[in-house]
């Protein structure tokens, strides 16, 4: 008997020790076991930044027709690829000298032999077109465009003061061309065509 009551003393003795050692979460006086917290990954490099390739020759949205007016004549000082946002392609990449052949087309319409090569490799290598491709369609828009009689006198006084005026000169001796197609600086004016060489009105903000 004795030895029984022995045995259950220390069995109640021993489970206390376990119960003791035991702890359910939130209802002791010793705090939670803070939530394991996962090793961190050292972070993936960023993908290096692809450059922008170069603007490629035929990437542009309209032309424009550079014209000088002179008293008695006036000049074409180039035909222009441009894009409706961004910088405007020039001089994309080298470009072989224009054939005689290409330059007696428009030679009769700009300044000098130097002044169509210049044209030739800043603007005409941007547009995809071959050197006697680029004359003929610079060529071309020239001809669909009428100068008013105010610009072509030979007398300086009559021609008109303002770019205000030389754009509406200009807009009444073209009627088939919309009003923005033309846009004057000085004696400078310039001519917005589309690709189709349709004429246009010049996006707002271009240069």
């Amino acid at each position: 008997m004795r030895h029984l009551l022995r045995s259950a003393v220390l069995l109640s003795a021993g489970s206390g020790v376990l119960f003791g050692q035991f702890h359910l979460p939130g209802t002791g006086s010793k705090p939670d076991a803070p939530p394991a917290v996962p090793t961190p990954q050292k972070a993936s490099k960023p993908p290096a930044p692809v450059a922008e390739p170069a603007t490629a020759p035929g990437h542009f949205d309209y032309y424009v027709l550079s014209l000088a007016g002179q008293p008695g004549r006036v000049l074409v000082s180039g035909l222009a690829p441009r894009l409706n946002e961004g910088a405007n392609p020039e001089s994309c990449g080298t470009v072989k000298a224009a054939s005689k052949r290409a330059m007696s087309l428009v030679e009769p319409l700009m300044p000098n032999e130097a002044a169509v090569q210049r044209e030739w490799a800043r603007h005409g290598s941007c547009t995809g077109l071959n050197a006697l491709e680029y004359f003929n369609t610079l060529r071309f828009a020239r001809s669909l465009v009428q100068i008013p009689v105010q610009v072509t006198s030979p007398d300086e006084d009559a021609l008109p003061e303002t770019p205000r005026l030389i754009e509406a000169q200009f807009v009444s001796a073209n009627p088939g061309f919309p009003a923005g197609a033309f846009r004057a600086a000085g004696l400078e004016i310039e001519v917005c065509f589309d690709r189709q060489l349709k004429p246009q009105a010049c996006p707002t903000g271009s240069k």
